[in-house]
């Protein structure tokens, strides 16, 4: 892996671990009519195996870099275009000139909408896009007291796995730097490569920035875009939603 130079290679391997959504998406879409529209798809972790289940998806993502190489694994994976369209486009203005039964913003591309502006865009734009009572199913960040408390003085481990080369590994890094004035996180994901004897031998870093929403400001957010909430879940177990809850998974309906 080029931790330096291939940023979807990267996130790939930063973020492929992470599957507990991908049942709960296949269970949420089983009764719904027609088509699929995912934004902020990424490399395709999640449209990938949608695809394979037989449900027909458009893929969208901001990202050129994002959408070749999701066509790219997908082809390796015996998707076809057909199963799984990928595109580039901004999911706070786009225009498809179709409508879909679902509209999916797996794992939290919501957050990356980084005002309050752009987020009803985003839900106006998912709203114009989707049938009659048809749904919205998103994730965000629950934004606890306890992950809102960590000032981002020293970053935390994340993840760390063996190098291709006998002695090597690699971690993955997270940092807060919370600005709780705009809800807004300007955090650094990094990654180290280690020889033997721990000894670093390359650090990369990727500066991000997302929005923390909280819940009822989420809720009024869609009840203002045509939306009606339907469930509010803390996992994707389905648990309840708790003060506590690591997730906020929501699933509403367009209202006509």
């Amino acid at each position: 892996m080029d931790i330096e130079n291939d940023w979807p290679a990267f996130y790939d391997w930063a973020h492929a671990s992470f599957t507990d959504d991908v049942e709960f998406y296949l269970e949420e879409l089983k009764d719904v009519k027609g088509p699929v529209l995912e934004l902020g798809c990424g490399t395709g972790r999640v449209t990938i195996p949608l695809a394979k289940q037989g449900i027909a998806v458009t893929a969208l993502d901001i990202s050129p870099d994002m959408v070749e190489s999701a066509k790219k694994k997908a082809a390796l994976d015996g998707v076809t275009s057909d199963q799984a369209n990928f595109i580039v486009g901004d999911m706070r203005d786009f225009d498809l000139d179709r409508t879909f039964g679902a509209v999916l913003m797996p794992y939290r591309s919501f957050q990356w909408l980084l005002s309050i502006v752009d987020q009803r865009c985003a839900l106006l734009n998912a709203w114009h896009h989707l049938l009659p009572e048809g749904k919205l199913i998103f994730d965000v960040f629950n934004p606890t007291t306890d992950v809102l408390r960590d000032d981002g003085e020293e970053p935390f481990l994340v993840k760390d796995v063996p190098g291709e080369k006998k002695g090597h590994k690699f971690q993955l890094l997270f940092q807060n730097q919370w600005d709780h004035n705009y809800q807004i996180n300007n955090a650094s994901l990094i990654a180290r490569e280690l020889g033997p004897g721990g000894k670093e031998i390359k650090k990369v870093s990727q500066s991000i920035q997302v929005r923390y929403t909280y819940r009822y400001e989420m809720m009024h957010l869609l009840e203002l875009s045509g939306f009606q909430p339907l469930e509010l879940y803390g996992s994707f177990a389905r648990d309840d939603y708790q003060d506590a809850s690591e997730h906020m998974i929501w699933i509403a309906q367009r209202l006509t």
